[in-house]
């Protein structure tokens, strides 16, 4: 080995089957963990939320959503901020960030490069009857 080089540690991987994952459509039990502002090379801003399921098998899968400054997403966008008890304006997306919410996760409308993801669609308030749809653990 030169002198120059930099040598790096030995990193040992985490086993990624391990990683708990969202199989079925369902109703979960979510906290949100991130929500901020994207401008992408498109020049169309967006809102990314990040979602974290709390219980159930799935407890710890992460999701996340964007929101495109449409009226459809908009629309999508008021119906989880209503179910965090934000009504009128959301005026910093940090706001956001903590709020437990319960999300409809449909594997099919989440299709990226041919396989799907679990995408959150449906919002409602944690405390809300779904149903009995809710996993549980």
């Amino acid at each position: 080995m030169k002198s120059d080089e930099t040598q790096f540690p030995v990193v040992e991987l985490i086993n990624v089957a391990t990683f708990p994952r969202i199989t079925r459509d369902g109703y979960y039990s979510m906290v949100i963990t991130d929500a901020h502002w994207e401008h992408p090379k498109t020049n169309r801003p967006q809102l990314q939320i990040k979602f974290e399921v709390k219980e159930g098998p799935s407890k710890g899968a992460r999701l996340h959503r964007r929101f495109y400054m449409t009226e459809k997403s908009l629309r999508s966008l008021s119906y989880l901020c209503a179910a965090v008890g934000i009504f009128g304006k959301l005026s910093d997306p940090h706001l956001l960030i903590g709020k437990e919410l319960v999300a409809l996760v449909n594997l099919k409308n989440g299709i990226r490069k041919g396989s799907p993801f679990p995408e959150p669609n449906q919002f409602v308030p944690l405390n809300s009857n779904t149903g009995g749809n809710r996993e549980q653990g």
